[in-house]
């Protein structure tokens, strides 16, 4: 997450979607004042994943009005972040990731099989601040809906940006912030597999989760 208030521009970081590599490029424009946040900020109750929502609550109540600042953030194919997300986290069987302290590293859940009944977890601040239909008994926290909406469901920030059309991020990036230069790839987990076949029942489910991203890349449910 980055709020650049000498950029007037805010970055919602959603996980497995360029998220890194936008957050360094953030990162060579800011100055004193502005805010980085890569690991859990307690003390400040910051987080790097945030939502816009908690981002813009969070800043009303540290004295600045949200609505003058750009707010974006960059989604991907949702079939796409989450065969990076898997490979990256590498759930167990019972969808427990490598970060988790009872891990089981032996253990490892295949992929069709988490699509259909892995889970993620909402810190217990962001409960709130989500629409009612994501749930931590599917994978609907890692959806665009969690990190843009309120919950009411009305999208705060102001640009969506898919990692697929690269130019017009880095055009963007260049016209507000005068950075030269192409986003560097990182932590590309996955890039180099090729994602298995998925059943027609675990996509349609992972098409349920994932609204606004089907929507946006025009994903359809298959017969087979």
């Amino acid at each position: 997450m980055r709020i650049l208030h000498s950029e007037k521009i805010i970055f919602v970081s959603k996980p497995r979607c360029a998220s890194t590599s936008v957050r360094r490029f953030l990162s060579s424009r800011m100055v004193e004042g502005d805010i980085a946040v890569d690991v859990p900020d307690h003390d400040r109750n910051l987080h790097p994943h945030m939502s816009a929502f908690a981002i813009h609550n969070w800043m009303q109540a540290h004295g600045y009005d949200p609505a003058e600042y750009f707010t974006f953030t960059v989604t991907r194919n949702p079939i796409s972040m989450l065969w990076s997300y898997f490979n990256y986290f590498q759930p167990d069987h019972r969808s427990r990731y490598n970060f988790s302290s009872d891990y089981d590293a032996g253990q490892r859940m295949d992929f069709v099989d988490w699509l259909r009944t892995g889970s993620l977890g909402l810190g217990k601040s962001w409960r709130e601040t989500v629409p009612s239909f994501i749930s931590e008994s599917n994978l609907s926290p890692l959806n665009l809906e969690t990190h843009v909406c309120d919950p009411s469901g009305r999208v705060c920030v102001d640009g969506i940006f898919m990692i697929e059309d690269r130019a017009r991020l880095e055009q963007f990036l260049t016209r507000r912030c005068g950075l030269e230069g192409e986003l560097a790839s990182r932590n590309q987990s996955g890039a180099g597999a090729e994602i298995p076949a998925i059943p027609a029942d675990a996509y349609a489910h992972v098409l349920r989760q994932f609204p606004l991203e089907s929507a946006l890349y025009d994903l359809r449910a298959r017969a087979t």
